[in-house]
């Protein structure tokens, strides 16, 4: 289907193939487009993807509803991009903050939640300073202790309260899709998390990363991301992630480790 001079589609084939064109382009740079890959699985998929016609690696997309549309920069035209996007009442937004901001005037749509973030890569890694523990790959038998952690994740990062059922299907589906670490003290106890998520064509995201309050500030979160790093590295991927501009803590551990920053993005949730 053509809109003005927009490709849409929400046919699954056509979208995995243009999803998995914009990975191949840049692994990195589009690493969100992954997730929304990954979403297209789920039952509640609702895929949807625009591009502009005749103008390469421009790309909005995303698979379910509540999902954010997630969209690269060098759209020749912010008006039919909006045109095309507001019919589908997106949840969410996601993208070169000048886009979303001026997608998001355009559709006249409250901001509700909004996230500066900074898109980070991983070439030569800086070994943590040693703290007590050692790292370990989560099991089913951990479920409990992740549902707990993901969602105090996503009310303190993010802002999102998800029915506990939602969280536990999510973390279910971790465990095929992607790997967990723990970082664990001397007795055995978790202290931090950090998800590696599946590499497509050569890069691996890592996020969420958790450490609890009270285990906070003891370097456990740095550990466990670092865990996450070798892991990804030892299967030839390039680790990336994406931070908080806000949380200079979390910046600063990255950093630390070697990861520099790509590109930088605004997320918003819209009323």
């Amino acid at each position: 289907m053509h809109c003005m001079s927009l490709v849409i589609t929400t046919d699954q084939r056509e979208l995995r193939a243009v999803l998995d064109e914009a990975l191949r382009a840049d692994p990195v740079g589009n690493t969100i487009y992954s997730a929304v890959l990954a979403g297209l699985d789920r039952d509640d998929a609702a895929g949807w993807a625009a591009r502009a016609d005749g103008v390469p690696g421009v790309l909005a997309a995303r698979s379910q509803q509540h999902t954010p549309v997630a969209m690269t920069g060098g759209w020749p035209d912010v008006a039919e991009l909006a045109a095309a996007v507001a019919p589908i009442r997106p949840a969410a937004l996601a993208g070169p903050e000048p886009l979303v901001e001026d997608l998001a005037r355009r559709l006249g749509r409250p901001v509700t939640f909004r996230m500066r973030e900074r898109l980070f890569r991983l070439d030569e890694f800086v070994a943590p300073p040693a703290v007590p523990g050692t790292a370990r790959r989560a099991t089913p038998a951990d479920l409990d202790l992740l549902v707990e952690w993901v969602a105090a994740f996503q009310s303190e990062a993010l802002q999102i309260d998800t029915p506990p059922a939602q969280v536990r299907t999510m973390v279910s589906r971790a465990f095929d899709l992607a790997a967990p670490w723990l970082w664990c003290e001397p007795d055995g106890s978790p202290a931090a998390l950090a998800v590696r998520q599946r590499a497509v064509h050569g890069a691996s995201r890592i996020g969420p990363v958790y450490t609890p309050p009270d285990r906070r500030g003891r370097g456990f979160g740095t550990a466990v991301t670092a865990a996450a790093v070798l892991d990804i590295r030892a299967a030839g991927a390039v680790p990336c992630l994406f931070t908080d501009l806000g949380n200079p803590t979390s910046n600063g551990i990255y950093t630390a480790l070697g990861f520099r920053s790509v590109a930088d993005r605004l997320s918003v949730r819209l009323g």
